[in-house]
């Protein structure tokens, strides 16, 4: 007997369901009788073998397997979308670029100018740095960039920035004036710190060290740009790269704080499946990054090079810790 296979029709209806939270919402949303959903569910879910929803009075949720599935499910037919306008539009290259948010902000403008002077349509997916590497892997996008992450051997790096961390202030803060500071003199400070993996929360918890009960704690935020808009007109300190905040201190409306962190540095990658090798895109937009490089970030030095922590500033701040614990 011949496999059932799962249509394009039991996708657009499964995601219906997993957005609206039920059969019946999911029925009126997509114009279609209730039943017909509750049935093509149940059909869908005999053609995988596994249940894919919790049905309860109160509606549905997706079983473990369910949220495996709708991963799957939404990225075949966002595939299928960039088919239709690939075969639609058949003189024109495009291009699927995964990025995450934060480089986007800052990246995005020049690289579409660049794609479009060649003729090269871009679509941007804005995605977090594991799910950036998936769709490469998965050949959901052709190249994309990836922030402090170690890259499966599947993958090529086509080009590589070192993006500093800043610790920057308003030119009217406090602490604006100072010539030398060390993370005590931040306690009396609101402070913000990018989240760029879980070394962010262990900086953020080295930042609060040693604060009352009365100072206000260490904020994560996931998008630079927000911190950058907090230090700018709340009186936060923020902790960014300095692709996010470069713009703001050549406008003199930000100044970096003297600061050194165990933190130094993220590592920027730009990367591409083996199939986009030979893309004419490529070279487009690796020769676009350097120029754009030089521009958010600051060249690397001889001095900046001493003070990169090869395992990540974790052994500074363990020893930053014992030195406030010895003397407390």
């Amino acid at each position: 007997m011949p496999r059932e296979t799962v249509s394009v029709p039991d996708l657009d209806v499964f995601i219906g369901v997993v957005e609206a939270g039920s059969f019946t919402a999911a029925a009126q949303a997509l114009h279609i009788a209730a039943p017909s959903v509750s049935v093509r569910m149940a059909a869908l879910e005999r053609k995988l073998g596994v249940d894919l929803f919790e049905r309860t009075p109160r509606g549905t949720t997706l079983t473990a397997a369910g949220r495996r599935f709708d991963s799957y499910a939404r990225r075949c037919l966002m595939l299928l979308a960039e088919a239709h306008t690939a075969v639609r539009r058949p003189g024109q290259e495009r291009l699927v670029l995964a990025i995450p948010a934060s480089l986007a902000i800052v990246l995005a403008d020049g690289l579409l100018a660049e794609l479009g002077r060649h003729g090269i349509g871009g679509n941007f997916r804005i995605l977090h740095s594991d799910q950036v590497i998936t769709s490469l892997l998965d050949g959901t996008a052709d190249a994309g960039f990836v922030i402090n992450r170690p890259l499966p051997s599947d993958l090529t790096v086509a080009h590589r920035m070192r993006a500093r961390l800043m610790t920057v202030a308003a030119p009217d803060h406090a602490l604006a004036a100072r010539l030398r500071l060390s993370i005590d003199d931040l306690v009396s400070s609101p402070v913000v710190v990018y989240r760029w993996t879980s070394d962010a929360a262990s900086l953020a918890d080295l930042l609060e060290h040693g604060r009352g009960t009365e100072q206000s704690p260490v904020h994560l935020l996931g998008l630079p740009s927000a911190a950058v808009e907090l230090a700018r007109h709340h009186g936060y300190v923020a902790v960014v790269p300095e692709y996010a905040t470069a713009a703001a201190v050549r406008a003199g409306e930000l100044v970096e704080l003297p600061l050194r962190l165990p933190w130094q540095e993220l590592d920027v990658q730009f990367a591409h499946r083996a199939g986009f090798a030979d893309d004419p895109a490529l070279p487009v937009l690796t020769t676009r990054l350097l120029a754009l490089t030089e521009q958010i970030t600051v060249p690397n030095s001889e001095d900046r090079g001493r003070h990169r922590s090869p395992d990540g500033g974790r052994t500074e701040a363990r020893a930053y810790r014992d030195r406030h614990q010895q003397a407390t």
